[in-house]
């Protein structure tokens, strides 16, 4: 299938890199759904929880609907009639563009993409979902990061509702378990790898012992920070840069004599 070029294609997917036109497009908009909503009474008369959430509801509608419309009009994805199917290798013949709806940090995104069949092992796949990392979940890597996030606080019925209260986004109960435990296993699958190298480490270190405390004391790995205070997981693997300071030590007050 070769690289995904989907980094050097983002100009062309946002509209030939017309960034301040898709901008202004977009404050348009917007200014217009504020016009409409507040129109000409008195500002001091207006519910502004309402008038706040329309808005944002308002915007986030405006904006995945400018970004659907430019990533539908790309059609790069469509690399020939046949393309090398990513399972098997066989070869996989195009069938048309086909239409799923992913539910992004904007809301709902329905995007077609070239989809290809492969006889061989029955199985289709569409090229762009692996480029922009959407071959997993119907959900974005922005959505998915916040299910992550909250589901590693709170319930997965807690965190579907805190995605709609404080974000906007419907994630499903089962979307959010679905995506726990995906990312679970993901996490395993980072630690155990981790584990092995640190093994190999020590293996090639025996004799030397400042190598050994260095790896040990690591503030962060591939598998994730761990706060090792709370003995947690934060399930989005943020690189944590911060130094690993010596426990504070107290001393005591001096007795008088």
């Amino acid at each position: 299938m070769g690289r995904c070029t989907t980094s050097a294609r983002t100009g062309s997917i946002l509209g030939g890199g017309s960034k301040k036109g898709l901008q202004a497009e977009i404050q348009n908009d917007i200014v217009a759904e504020i016009e409409a909503l507040i129109g000409r009474g008195a500002v001091d008369d207006l519910d502004f929880e309402a008038l706040e959430t329309a808005l944002r509801r308002q915007a986030l509608r405006l904006a995945a609907r400018s970004l659907e419309q430019r990533m539908n009009a790309d059609t790069s994805d469509h690399a020939g009639p046949v393309l090398s199917c990513i399972g098997c290798g066989n070869p996989a013949q195009y069938r048309g563009r086909h239409s799923k709806t992913f539910e992004s940090v904007l809301g709902p995104l329905q995007l077609e993409r070239a989809y290809y069949h492969c006889a061989a092992c029955e199985s289709g796949f569409c090229p762009r979902d692996r480029c922009l990392h959407l071959d997993k979940f119907s959900l974005t890597p922005g959505a998915l990061r916040m299910t992550g996030s909250a589901a590693a606080l709170v319930s997965f019925a807690e965190s579907s509702a805190l995605l709609r209260e404080l974000a906007a986004v419907e994630v499903s109960v089962k979307q959010v378990e679905r995506a726990a435990e995906a990312l679970g296993v993901e996490i395993a699958e980072h630690e155990r790898q981790c584990v092995e190298r640190l093994g190999e480490v020590a293996g090639r270190t025996a004799n030397s012992p400042t190598v050994l405390r260095k790896h040990a004391r690591s503030s962060w790995s591939p598998c994730g920070r761990r706060n090792r205070g709370m003995k947690k997981i934060n399930p989005c693997g943020m690189r944590d840069q911060s130094p690993i300071r010596p426990p504070l030590r107290v001393q005591p007050f001096p007795t008088p004599a």
